[in-house]
């Protein structure tokens, strides 16, 4: 059901011309990265998503919204996680180091 799942998201970003996304590669963990994912006005938008692969030595945390819940991460990583979403509002994105010194994350993060 998972696999299911995912690949019904793909097609949809497969498919969607709205997409608004951005990719980061993440090899120093000495800073904060906060970014803002704008909609296009004239599109509308159901589906926010983060994908998150690689490693880290110790523990990272991401964000959605400065007030949102922390997400924790350690070790090898393969995530893809979809909160709720409703359109016509900013996505904020938050990804903090923590106390991860080193590794290798790619993270996308995307609303369609």
């Amino acid at each position: 059901m998972k696999y299911l799942f995912l690949i019904l998201i793909f097609n949809l970003i497969s498919c969607s011309t709205s997409e608004v996304k951005k990719e980061y590669e993440i090899v120093k963990f000495d800073h904060v990265i906060t970014d803002t994912l704008t909609p296009i006005k004239s599109e509308s938008y159901t589906t926010k998503f983060i994908s998150i692969k690689g490693f880290t030595n110790d523990s990272i945390f991401i964000k959605f919204g400065n007030d949102g819940i922390p997400l924790y991460f350690k070790g090898h990583i393969n995530k893809f996680i979809n909160p709720d979403y409703y359109g016509g509002h900013d996505a904020i994105f938050i990804f903090n180091p923590y106390k991860a010194k080193s590794g290798n994350l790619q993270v996308v993060f995307s609303i369609l």
